[in-house]
C-alpha cells in the first residue's frame, strides 16, 4: 500500500470484534524521525489518505529523555503532532528511550513537557504516563513500567517471566485501570510487550485485561531480545518475517547465570497481530492477513499451524483472546530510512 509516494511500509490488519466499527494508525519507536521534516510531512500525507478514528503512539518517540526538556528536536515533534491531531485524535505514551537520564530533578520538567503537549489541540491530543482516555466508544489507558523491566536485566528476567511478574505486580498496587462499560473498546497503550506476552509464565494478565494491547520497543521484532547470544557464540536464530527461535535458560529462576540455552519454539511477535489469554500466545495473524494457530500443549512452547479464519474466529470469541500488536518502528540503527519505517493500519470490524 503507497500512498503520496511514502516508501515506508503501511501494513494493515484486520481485528474482528463486538464491540465497535474503527480504523486505527499505530506508531511506534519512531526515535527522533519528526528531526527530519520532508520525511515526516510526507507519514503524516500517508496517514490522512488512510483517515483513521484515532492514530496511538507506544513509545520511544525520541532517543533520550533529555530532548523532553526542551529544543529544536523537540519543538519538530510538536509540530509533527499538531499535524497528526488535525487528522483525528492522538494518544502518546512513554518508551525506555525516552525514560533515560531520568532522575529526581529533571522527571518533573520532563514530565511537564510532555504534557503541555495537549496544549497544541486540546482534546485531540491525549499525552498518557498512567492516565486513561475516553474518546466516543475507546477508552485508551497509558501505562509506563519501570525503566529497569523495559531493558537490560528486565529483557532478561523477561525469558523467566520475573520482569512480566513484577510489572504486573506494579500495575496491580499502583497502575490506572479502566473505567468505562462493557460496551467501549477498551485499549492498553503501552511500550514493552514482553512484560505482557512472557515466554514461561504465560500471560497473567490478572487486572490488566484489554480488548487490544498496543506495544513496540522490538523494532525487528523479539529477535533483539536474543541478539547476546550470538555475542556469546551461540547457535545464530533463525529469523524471517518475524518468526524466530525463542530460547531460555539465560537466568535461571534465582537469576543464576546457565551456560546452556534450549529453544522454547518459533514465535511470530514482531508483524501482525498476536492472541493471547493468561497462559500463552495462541493465535498469529501475519501481515500477509494469514492465520496461525499455537498446537502446543506446552506452557512454554510454541508450535504454529496454518488455520482458516472460520477456525480462529470460532477460537478468540469461545475463549475470549486478546489480541496484541508490536509496532515496529524505524531501522535498529534509528536513523530516518523512510523505506525502514512501519505504520500499522488496524481496521476493528464489529462482527
Amino acid at each position: 500500500m503507497k500512498t503520496n509516494n511514502f516508501s515506508g511500509n503501511i501494513i494493515k490488519s484486520t481485528i474482528y470484534n463486538k464491540k465497535i466499527n474503527s480504523k486505527m494508525v499505530i506508531m511506534a519507536d519512531i526515535h527522533e524521525y519528526t528531526n527530519n521534516i520532508k520525511l515526516s510531512q510526507r507519514m503524516i500525507e500517508a496517514i490522512k489518505k488512510i483517515k483513521p478514528d484515532i492514530i496511538l503512539i507506544a513509545g520511544d518517540i525520541f532517543n533520550n529523555g533529555k530532548v523532553w526538556e526542551g529544543g529544536a528536536k523537540l519543538l519538530k515533534f510538536r509540530e509533527f503532532l499538531g499535524q497528526l491531531s488535525l487528522i483525528c485524535p492522538v494518544c502518546l505514551t512513554l518508551g525506555n528511550h525516552d525514560l533515560r537520564g531520568t532522575n529526581k530533578k529533571n522527571k518533573e520538567l520532563r514530565l511537564r513537557k510532555f504534557y503541555d503537549l495537549k496544549k497544541l489541540n486540546v482534546r485531540r491530543i491525549y499525552p498518557l504516563y498512567n492516565d486513561s482516555i475516553v474518546i466516543g466508544n475507546i477508552e485508551v489507558l497509558g501505562y509506563v513500567p519501570r525503566f529497569d523491566l523495559m531493558e537490560g536485566e528486565g529483557l532478561k528476567k523477561q525469558i523467566h517471566g520475573l520482569a512480566h511478574d513484577e510489572f504486573i505486580a506494579d500495575y496491580e498496587k499502583e497502575g490506572t485501570k479502566f473505567t468505562s462499560g462493557k460496551s467501549t473498546l477498551k485499549i492498553y497503550l503501552g511500550h514493552a510487550p514482553h512484560l505482557i506476552a512472557s515466554s514461561e509464565n504465560g500471560v497473567g494478565l490478572k487486572s490488566l485485561v484489554a480488548d487490544f494491547f498496543v506495544t513496540g520497543h522490538m523494532h525487528n521484532g523479539y529477535k533483539c531480545i536474543f541478539d547476546f547470544f550470538k555475542k556469546s557464540n551461540h547457535k545464530s536464530l533463525e529469523f524471517d518475517n518475524g518468526w524466530v527461535e525463542q530460547p531460555t535458560g539465560v537466568l535461571d529462576k534465582d537469576g543464576k547465570l546457565v551456560s546452556l540455552p534450549f529453544i522454547l519454539g518459533k514465535s511470530n511477535l514482531c508483524r501482525g497481530i498476536v492472541y493471547i489469554n493468561n497462559d500463552a500466545q495462541e493465535i498469529v495473524l501475519d501481515l500477509y492477513g494469514k492465520y496461525y494457530l499455537n498446537k502446543s500443549n506446552e506452557l512454554n512452547k510454541q508450535v504454529w499451524e496454518e488455520s482458516s479464519q472460520d477456525i480462529v474466529l470460532d477460537k478468540i470469541n469461545k475463549e475470549n483472546l486478546h489480541p496484541m500488536i508490536i509496532s515496529e518502528g524505524v531501522t535498529p540503527k534509528f536513523t530516518s530510512i523512510e523505506k525502514l519505517v512501519t505504520i500499522n493500519y488496524v481496521e476493528f470490524i464489529k462482527k
